[in-house]
């Protein structure tokens, strides 16, 4: 199975040998991968509209998006009744939030593995986990996570993510040479293409 992009104009639900696929590309059958919402995953550099402001996406979280706002919406407002008083947070402060939330789950993440996987003399990771720590990235103070869903309105021309299975023969090689063998109707040339296409198989 492949992983490779494709345009949301390519959308185009069908069915294949019994099998539903999202859409078509150059006769290649693929299905969109989808976040735990059920929305699409668009690529990185993809540039997304958000309620704070356009958003760019720079990375995956379990599945949802990272993305980084690359302009904050004047006119958005948070407001907050706390007992007596009255907080209005506009977007870049409300998006610094979001990230610091991430951050404190980040640390408290890497507090477990400490306390779960470091050794008891050392105090050290094994390599393999301290690598894992170590590629961990602190959100920004405007990054945030967010997922699409499926009513999510999306940009035109927006690159997402698709898997490309492969689709089984329905007949075995071996079946088609004989095929091809036994057909005397056959120019040479085109079992000749055909054998090519085959490429070298056993025939045993």
């Amino acid at each position: 199975m492949t992983i490779k992009s494709v345009s949301i104009a390519a959308i185009n639900p069908t069915t294949f040998r019994n099998v539903d696929f999202d859409g078509v590309i150059e006769d290649q059958h693929f299905n969109l991968v989808r976040n735990p919402m059920g929305g699409v995953v668009p690529v990185k550099g993809s540039i997304l509209p958000t309620p704070y402001g356009d958003a760019q996406v720079v990375g995956y979280v379990d599945g949802s998006l990272r993305v980084r706002v690359t302009r904050f919406d004047d006119e958005f407002l948070h407001v907050i009744e706390l007992d007596d008083d009255i907080i209005i947070q506009t977007a870049d402060e409300f998006v610094a939030e979001l990230a610091c939330a991430a951050n404190r789950a980040i640390q408290s993440e890497i507090s477990d593995i400490y306390r779960l996987k470091a050794s008891e003399f050392t105090g050290k990771l094994p390599k393999s986990v301290q690598a894992y720590v170590d590629s961990i990235q602190e959100f920004k103070p405007n990054e945030f996570v967010m997922d699409l869903t499926p009513k999510s309105v999306l940009p035109d021309g927006l690159e997402v993510l698709a898997t490309f299975p492969s689709v089984e023969r329905t007949v075995t090689v071996k079946q088609v040479r004989r095929m091809v063998t036994d057909d005397e109707d056959l120019d040479n040339d085109v079992v000749d293409d055909i054998y090519a296409e085959l490429g070298e198989f056993d025939l045993d």
